[in-house]
């Protein structure tokens, strides 16, 4: 009878843990990558909670964090690490490879923006000062089935390139965006089934302007065929607008509307897996919808509009998880209406961008 007694006692202590488990359960993890040798780690429950991981924050290069389902990758400026996921989400570096020794000017140069194919077969590296001052490239790398990268090729020189990519949804174009002497730039790859990048001429994209010069920004691709380009005016106050793009089967780019916004910047632009919800974070952060005839509509206002987001990011369970240079943030989105989830994560005061690994 005792036994019994034990025995139930146990069940009813472990029972709401274990409902919490199956009710509420780990749906991603989110990593907050920092130029201060750390990365904060965390667990995206379904009502869209975050906790911090055990271990966190892991020590090591966070530099540009991206990642795959199982590896994380993240730069100091000079090497690329690669980490390891463990099932629990406990990250540990598993490789490092010099991510400028086959530039021209190697010891000018450092590791820029990373990004990775949407099948996560190659990373793409911004080389800033490629071959001397201004003159920048990119590096492929090819991901190896233990995490490691293996370099492949450089892309020709061009003062535009060293950013972020944004990969067609076909994986076949990438593109990126450029202003230097405020000079609009919207420049394409073509990505060859080995990773390589050859590059070619979108088209035009400037938008209609009469004598204001204008720049791109943050970019986004949706799964539905179009490229979204955040843009401003070049002024002391800048107005900032989106531009939607339809990607042609060529790879050219067809402008097919334009919505001004009420942001003063816009940082960071990211579709959710459907294509159809654009998280659109800079000063604040809010949500559009992609409409069936490519205008897009803001569905709730800017909130936390105090704040400047660097960096937003999906899972696949309308989450938002979003960091600025101090904090790390949770979002949920219901109908377009985005709702802050507790409170922010601080995270110190070198925070550069959020990877997220969606597990359901």
């Amino acid at each position: 009878m005792r036994l019994l007694r034990t025995t139930l006692v146990l069940v009813l202590a472990f029972a709401p843990s274990l409902f919490a488990q199956t009710t509420n359960p780990v749906v991603a993890y989110a990593y907050a990558g920092t130029g201060s040798n750390r990365i904060f780690a965390y667990a995206v429950r379904a009502n869209g909670t975050t906790t911090a991981l055990p271990g966190s924050p892991f020590t090591g290069p966070g530099i540009r964090v991206v990642n795959t389902t199982n590896f994380l990758f993240a730069t100091d400026f000079t090497n690329i690490i690669t980490y390891q996921r463990s099932s629990t989400g406990a990250i540990h570096p598993v490789a490092t490879i010099n991510g400028v020794a086959h530039n021209d000017t190697p010891a000018d140069s450092e590791v820029g923006f990373l990004t990775l194919d949407r099948t996560g077969a190659s990373l793409y590296a911004g080389e800033i000062n490629f071959q001397s001052t201004g003159n920048n490239a990119f590096a492929e790398f090819a991901k190896q089935s233990n995490g490691s990268l293996q370099f492949r090729a450089n892309t020709p020189i061009n003062v535009n390139d060293g950013g972020p990519l944004v990969f067609s949804t076909n994986n076949a174009f990438a593109y990126g965006t450029g202003c230097t002497m405020a000079t609009w730039t919207i420049f394409g790859f073509f990505r060859a089934p080995n990773g390589t990048l050859t590059p070619f001429d979108p088209g035009t994209t400037i938008p209609p302007t009469t004598t204001v010069d204008l720049c791109p920004g943050a970019a986004a691709s949706s799964s539905r065929g179009y490229l979204a380009v955040a843009y401003s005016t070049v002024a002391a106050v800048p107005v900032w607008s989106i531009a939607i793009y339809q990607i042609s089967s060529s790879g050219s780019l067809r402008r097919v509307s334009t919505h001004s916004t009420t942001f003063p910047s816009i940082s960071s632009m990211r579709f959710d897996q459907t294509g159809n919800f654009l998280a659109v974070g800079g000063k604040g952060i809010a949500i559009y919808r992609l409409n069936s005839n490519a205008t897009i509509t803001k569905l709730s206002g800017r909130i936390d509009t105090s704040v400047n987001f660097n960096s937003v990011a999906w899972d696949h369970n309308s989450h938002v998880l979003a960091t600025s240079s101090s904090a790390f943030y949770g979002f949920n989105v219901r109908l377009g209406v985005i709702s802050q989830v507790g409170s922010s994560h601080p995270i110190g005061s070198s925070g550069t961008n959020v990877a997220v690994i969606p597990l359901h």
